[in-house]
């Protein structure tokens, strides 16, 4: 969770604002976490908003067209990805405070939603 970024930010810009989205993005030799996720070639599955690295797994662009194996990738990207959105959703319906923006000073903005 970062509150670092407003709402009308792309989500690439949000994400590289983070500390967590520059270790993924830009990964270093020195960062022991980042070095062994790659060694097991673990990956998180991203949107098309984000860049592919050696971290991010993202649909191939075009949708994969006639080649069956990218459209088979982008679709099973796509599935993956479909639990963390509908979370989303549900945290977002279940507290009405996020139905509508947080008229709260920025400064208080992480504490009231980690609470």
């Amino acid at each position: 969770m970062s509150c670092t970024s407003p709402g009308s930010v792309h989500q690439l810009a949000a994400f590289a604002s983070t500390l967590l989205g520059r270790r993924l993005m830009y990964p270093s030799v020195q960062d022991r976490a980042v070095a062994e996720l790659i060694a097991d070639e673990c990956c998180i599955v991203a949107d098309e908003a984000y860049g592919v690295s050696e971290l991010l797994a993202v649909p191939c662009p075009g949708g994969g067209g006639e080649n069956r194996w990218k459209d088979s990738d982008n679709f099973h990207q796509s599935a993956s990805r479909i639990h963390t959105e509908q979370a989303f959703g549900m945290l977002v319906w279940r507290w009405g405070v996020f139905w509508r923006p947080l008229r709260v000073p920025n400064r208080k903005r992480p504490n009231l939603i980690r609470a």
